[in-house]
């Protein structure tokens, strides 16, 4: 545990925001760490990251993406490298 601050006076926004700046992060590991490593498809890729499937597309072709997909599949992509991706911001 961190160390005991006592507030005397605070907005509530910035309160929100002190803790949001440290839960974030926070939620973001926990997210990552209980996802499974499952094969998705492009548009369930696009989905999660609230993206269309030409962004998911342009992330596989400059490389920030993997396509586990061989031949001439359709693109598959790790659920888990889509979540980094999202937590990283594209």
């Amino acid at each position: 545990m961190g160390k005991a601050v006592i507030f005397t006076s605070i907005d509530v926004d910035d309160l929100c925001s002190m803790v949001a700046t440290r839960l974030v992060p926070v939620l973001q590991k926990t997210i990552l760490d209980n996802t499974s490593d499952e094969q998705i498809t492009l548009s369930q890729a696009a989905d999660l990251l609230g993206k269309t499937t030409a962004t998911v597309r342009n992330c596989i072709s400059d490389g920030r993406l993997k396509n586990y997909g061989t031949g001439n599949q359709r693109p598959k992509l790790s659920r888990k490298e889509v979540f980094q991706l999202k937590k990283n911001s594209i």
